[in-house]
């Protein structure tokens, strides 16, 4: 008994299946007439679009679509046959991650039998932003990251890009959307820019690779201060005073800070370099530039250090050092526009001093970092 019950269950599944098959009336049906586009949707949401952005996936709707050869968008093909997705009278597009060499803001079609239907689409192309490099005084053989965004969209890539110290060309040895990797070579120019190249665009680095046009300290000729157990050592052999976990320096001896805090409002001094060499156009557009310096914390930063106190033009409150997310075990260039440590250029200027101090808001951690090539550079 059960076995006829369970057979005649079967079969009454299998003509049920049969007649879902067979009824089609809830399909948009596809003829051999001519392809139309009625609206482009976001599939999300099934609002309608008419901007979309690169890499976005978009619903086309429209009739006899299952009859589609070819899309493409702008100049750039979309999708090819085996890659559609028809879906009850529309088709899932992927807007291409490839920049257009001709842009006519429309979405092509093509189908089988060579017939073309346009429908209007603007497609958005983000611009290639090049923020600058890790470490602008990365030594000769090094590997230094330039950091950015959509390098990969515009072609910097070791495939297909390059990067120039001044007129020395370099291949580029790693890629991804945000960095661009290359080696340093050996004859880079010192006080050069950089610029990457592609097949489609050429665009320029911030800052200088060793930037020296005003230098205001490199601490070559600074001796051991034991008050503040302040170093100056080119790495962990120095004879003087170099210690095991110190880095290897990347342009001869640099400031080792290795020390606990004292708290409260103890004044501890480390330098207080004058900005003599200033470029020609300082005084007057001073807020163009930064103080930069390149850092290597050996721990993570545990107290933030007071840069710039100026003598004039009003007390400043800005504190460096207290950013947990910077890398411990490397060489980092830091950079800190003049706008945002002197409250008032004009009357600094007169007496431009950069000041490096502990100076309150100290926890009692241990601090261990090193700085060098402490300079005044153009912020881009």
């Amino acid at each position: 008994m059960k076995t006829r019950l369970l057979s005649l269950f079967i079969a009454l599944s299998c003509l049920t299946y049969a007649g879902c098959e067979d009824d089609s009336t809830w399909l948009v049906k596809t003829t051999d007439g001519p392809m139309e586009v009625s609206r482009i949707v976001n599939p999300k949401t099934y609002e309608p679009i008419s901007v979309a952005a690169l890499d976005q996936l978009i619903l086309v709707e429209g009739k006899n679509l299952n009859n589609v050869a070819t899309i493409f968008i702008n100049d750039v093909e979309a999708v090819k046959p085996t890659d559609m997705i028809p879906v009850n009278g529309s088709i899932l597009v992927r807007v291409p991650y490839i920049v257009p060499t001709v842009v006519d803001n429309k979405i092509k079609l093509t189908d089988k039998q060579g017939r073309n239907v346009e429908y209007p689409l603007e497609v958005t192309v983000p611009e290639l932003v090049v923020s600058g490099m890790s470490c602008e005084y990365a030594p000769a053989g090094s590997t230094l990251v330039i950091s950015g965004s959509y390098f990969d969209l515009y072609g910097m890539t070791p495939d297909s890009g390059v990067v120039r110290f001044g007129d020395v060309e370099t291949p580029i040895v790693a890629a991804n959307k945000t960095s661009v990797t290359v080696q340093v070579p050996g004859n880079a120019p010192a006080n050069s820019k950089l610029t990457l190249v592609s097949d489609i665009m050429t665009a320029e680095c911030p800052g200088k690779y060793k930037d020296s046009d005003c230098l205001l300290q490199t601490f070559e000729g600074n001796s051991w201060n034991d008050t503040y157990k302040i170093a100056y050592v080119s790495g962990p052999n120095d004879p003087d005073h170099g210690e095991a976990d110190d880095p290897a320096g990347i342009s001869g001896k640099y400031m080792r800070y290795h020390n606990t805090y004292v708290g409260g409002w103890a004044w501890q001094g480390f330098d207080w370099p004058l900005i003599g060499n200033r470029p020609a156009d300082f005084d007057t557009n001073a807020a163009d530039y930064a103080i930069k310096f390149e850092c290597y914390a050996v721990k993570a930063l545990a107290d933030p250090i007071l840069m710039i106190i100026p003598i004039e033009g009003g007390q400043s409150d800005y504190r460096w050092g207290g950013d947990e997310t910077f890398p411990t075990g490397e060489w980092r260039t830091c950079t800190i526009p003049l706008t945002e440590t002197v409250a008032d250029i004009a009357s600094w200027i007169n007496t431009a001093q950069a000041q490096f101090v502990f100076h309150a808001a100290g926890t009692m951690k241990e601090s261990y970092w090193c700085i060098d090539n402490v300079r005044i550079s153009k912020i881009k």
